[in-house]
């Protein structure tokens, strides 16, 4: 797999590594290993590597949702989730996202 050429790829790409892995039955550890090396590892590698900033709003916005997700899920700190919960509460409103459409 070759790595994505964008953050909004690359995002896609660790989404759908989930979806496969979650839709999977693992037998066991070892199996359930073998398939995340193989379904979510690698854009999640690449994801947590990533330094470049975005290159839209959308990608900006979906940056900000996967981070928002992994606050929630993982149960970071409160107070990072309170604060991206504020910032894309604030990108999604529709008003926001027509200014920002063609940037």
């Amino acid at each position: 797999m070759s790595p994505p050429e964008n953050l909004g790829l690359a995002i896609a790409a660790y989404r759908s590594g989930v979806a496969e892995y979650d839709a999977a039955s693992h037998a066991d550890n070892e199996t359930a290993d073998a398939h995340a090396r193989v379904s979510y590892e690698p854009p999640l590698d690449l994801l947590t590597d990533w330094r470049e900033p975005a290159a839209n709003f959308e990608e900006a916005l979906a940056a900000l949702e996967l981070a928002l997700e992994e606050v929630t899920s993982f149960h970071c700190s409160p107070m990072a989730q309170a604060m991206l919960t504020a910032g894309v509460g604030y990108l999604r409103q529709p008003r926001v996202r027509v200014r920002h459409a063609n940037t």
